[in-house]
């Protein structure tokens, strides 16, 4: 009896090592996905719903005030979302509990956070998932003119303008370990 509990126990040892190892090559083979941003957009801007703006006409006097008073006092909160492809080009199922991201333009890292969705690409597909991000939008004023960031963020599906901000999107993938999260080790970098 004591001999059927020894290999009982070394054959759930097994098993559970075996899945953490095939977590972590998941997570692996999600690292070297192809990635790309396929847009991004200013979903709220100084307290006020961007979602449906399409140029600097959609503006109402209102918000345009408004907006003039938050560039005066240096404080423009901005909700920017950010569509990501990522295509499976291995022979393998790529796949993450989630991840921790980064944005950056031109090289200043405007805003963080994370994203605890299971994603799941199989080989030779393609899937989209989108992060939101909160960023103080002024910082970007300072290296930036003002028409420059209302071109920007009416048409933020340019991705002549998206290379020409440097946005980019560091993605760290999360993977279960047993019963924890655990970090991959590297960040990916995605561009437009």
């Amino acid at each position: 009896m004591k001999r059927l509990i020894s290999y009982s126990f070394i054959l759930v040892l097994f098993l559970s090592s075996c899945k953490i190892f095939s977590q972590f090559n998941e997570a692996k083979e999600f690292a070297s996905c192809y990635f790309i941003i396929n847009n991004s957009r200013i979903i709220e801007l100084g307290g006020y719903d961007f979602s449906e703006v399409e140029n600097i006409n959609d503006i109402g006097l209102t918000e345009m005030f408004g907006l003039g008073q938050k560039i005066i006092i240096g404080e423009l909160d901005a909700i920017a979302s950010v569509s990501i492809s990522a295509t499976n080009n291995g022979k393998e199922k790529a796949a993450i509990n989630g991840l921790y991201w980064q944005l950056f333009i031109k090289g200043v890292q405007y805003g963080k956070g994370e994203l605890l969705d299971y994603i799941e690409v199989l080989p030779g597909e393609e899937v989209h998932f989108t992060v939101n991000t909160n960023f103080d939008i002024s910082k970007l004023l300072k290296s930036e003119d003002l028409d420059a960031i209302f071109d920007l963020i009416s048409d933020m599906e340019n991705q002549e303008k998206l290379k020409r901000l440097e946005v980019k999107i560091k993605v760290k993938p999360l993977y279960k370990s047993g019963g924890s999260i655990k970090e991959y080790p590297s960040f990916i970098t995605i561009k437009p």
